[in-house]
């Protein structure tokens, strides 16, 4: 299962953004045990708080501090927004996700500080 970033926001500077150094992201599948964990590197995500919002077809990483990040992933497949983990360790965000069969209906919000 790969994850897919959602297309730019159209109100966004983009050259402004093709000026600054974007954030190191790096994401490793590894789905062995029938669920996936998804990495990301923040710069500065330990001494922020984080925020994970999983749906069952996508997921909103917030990062709140001095400068505020937020990206967007959608999932080719649907997962079971109910059962994610979330923790930073290192600077490192890992997000645990489960795939499942049937659409849940359901947000589930994970505060990290």
């Amino acid at each position: 299962m790969a994850l897919k970033p959602l297309g730019r926001r159209p109100w966004r500077d983009r050259e402004a953004e093709e000026d600054r150094k974007p954030p190191l992201s790096e994401w490793l599948v590894d789905d062995d045990e029938g669920i996936v964990r998804v990495y990301t590197s923040i710069p500065s995500v330990e001494e922020m708080q984080t925020t994970v919002l999983v749906g069952s077809n996508s997921m909103t990483i917030q990062v709140v501090g001095e400068k505020n990040i937020q990206r967007r992933y959608s999932f080719p497949e649907t997962v079971n927004p109910l059962k994610t983990q979330a923790s930073i360790q290192d600077g490192v965000l890992e997000v645990v996700l489960h795939p499942c069969e049937e659409e849940i209906q359901a947000i589930h919000q994970i505060e990290l500080d």
